[in-house]
């Protein structure tokens, strides 16, 4: 009786650890190895050299982050109770205009502290 070879080539992980665009890519990666180390499909040795890519991706990843395009658009503050991004002055401290309305407006709409 033959029996069949359920190893799992390691070029297969190479090329997934090499295209993976965030940590939890790697995450899902390493979470593959690990269930194929115990399935007893990847070799010990195996796997630990996966892990050094792993880990060096993981570094190349942090070095050369993605930047999305809302992070380069210069936005206005927004206030951290309502989301609002309308700011008034009081006697030198900006604050919200929701969350704190100018008393002498008339403006009943306060929503929070």
């Amino acid at each position: 009786m033959n029996s069949v070879d359920r190893s799992i080539p390691p070029s297969r992980f190479h090329a997934d650890i090499h295209s993976a665009q965030t940590w939890q890519d790697l995450e899902v990666i390493c979470s593959r190895m690990d269930a194929a180390y115990l399935q007893g499909r990847v070799a010990f040795c195996t796997v630990e050299g996966l892990c050094k890519l792993v880990s060096q991706r993981a570094s190349e990843l942090t070095s050369y982050g993605m930047v999305s395009a809302a992070d380069l658009v210069d936005r206005s503050p927004q206030c951290d109770c309502c989301g609002s991004s309308t700011w008034r002055d009081n006697g030198g401290q900006i604050i919200c205009v929701i969350c704190h309305p100018d008393p002498f407006s008339g403006l009943q709409r306060r929503q929070a502290a």
